[in-house]
């Protein structure tokens, strides 16, 4: 029997924090903190409105032209919220590195108490407001499309009919680029949400569960090889930024590498575990049985029957025993003579009187 109360909870736990021990679940965290502090040096190196300056200078280079007017007003309204916007977006970061950093430093303590289900909570809460801020980016940029598009046929059909049919078709592939681009940004988030989800649940439920981590994982490695090529685009936009940019892009594709490594390392380690669920006590390492001897076999000899001592079997006889013992017939005596007569007998032997 085991030493210590079973604990339903605990074995899961103890199956949970031997996987988050891993020095790529503090790699991870390390990583995301190096690109937040990447992405404060590229905002005070270069502003914001610089940057969308350059874009729009690299479209007219290429032949797209864009009126006077519309470049100070992108500019303009881009300046204002350059700071804001990089310390808005660096709140997810940290947040996310913070969790991590603690999921490791709880799942290396091997005490009963020590547990990552704050920093899961964390990781889960913070995947639910992604959420909630991808549909609602959705439905905003949905919305700016259908106006931009109305405003972009009314002002082909002022100009001329052929301008207005290469507005409709662009905007046309730019409509189902977006909504491409949303349903894969809200599959992501959901992905996210339910490995984050499948982890917490595995801690403080009977279950354990890896739901979310193949497509999560998965889609971190489309988004490391999407960064790869973005690095070209960088250059020719910005390259007096090439080296800071360079570092940058590979800090975030090793961070996508290694949300990939950690999701896809967690779906395959629970699912080969998964036999063995419950079956742990409470903050040890699963049981394994000895070669050849059987589980909680008691340590002792059941006495054997003793055979009696050998003797010859009797002799076979062709007599059998009577079932029950028959009375012997009383002797009889002659009335008349007194004789002896034999039982049964209806004369006497002696005088011929009838008995």
């Amino acid at each position: 029997m085991y030493d210590q109360q079973f604990n339903p909870y605990g074995g899961n736990l103890a199956i949970v924090k031997n996987y988050f021990k891993s020095g790529k679940v503090l790699a991870l965290g390390i990583f995301c903190l190096i690109s937040v502090v990447l992405t404060f040096i590229m905002t005070s190196t270069v502003s914001f409105t610089t940057i969308i300056y350059r874009v729009l200078d690299y479209l007219t280079s290429r032949g797209i032209n864009l009126p006077y007017q519309y470049r100070e007003a992108v500019a303009a309204s881009s300046a204002s919220s350059a700071i804001f916007s990089a310390i808005i977006s660096s709140i997810f970061p940290v947040l996310t590195a913070i969790a991590f950093i603690f999921i490791f430093v709880k799942s290396r303590n091997a005490s009963e108490t020590s547990s990552p289900i704050t920093g899961v909570s964390i990781l889960y809460v913070l995947s639910v407001i992604s959420l909630v801020f991808t549909i609602i980016g959705v439905v905003l940029f949905a919305l700016v499309y259908i106006g931009i598009f109305i405003i972009g046929v009314s002002a082909g059909n002022r100009i001329n009919s052929d301008y207005s049919a290469v507005v409709i078709v662009g905007m046309v592939f730019l409509g189902i680029f977006l909504i491409v681009y949303a349903v894969v940004a809200i599959f992501y988030a959901v992905s996210r949400k339910n490995f984050y989800r499948s982890i917490k649940r595995s801690i403080t439920t009977p279950e354990l569960e890896s739901k979310g981590a193949v497509p999560f994982g998965v889609f971190n490695i489309i988004m490391a090889v999407f960064s790869i090529f973005s690095i070209g685009s960088g250059f020719m936009v910005l390259p007096d930024l090439g080296g800071i940019l360079l570092v940058s892009t590979i800090i975030s594709m090793l961070v996508n590498i290694f949300f990939a490594i950690i999701a896809l390392g967690y779906n395959k380690y629970i699912t080969g575990i998964k036999q063995g669920i419950n079956t742990v006590p409470y903050g040890a390492a699963p049981y394994q049985a000895a070669p050849g001897a059987p589980y909680n076999m008691p340590n002792y000899t059941a006495p054997q029957p003793q055979n009696p001592p050998y003797a010859d079997p009797a002799a076979p006889t062709n007599e059998q025993p009577p079932y029950a013992e028959q009375p012997q017939p009383q002797a009889m005596y002659c009335p008349n003579c007194g004789a002896r007569t034999e039982p049964g007998a209806p004369f006497c032997s002696n005088c011929g009187t009838k008995l």
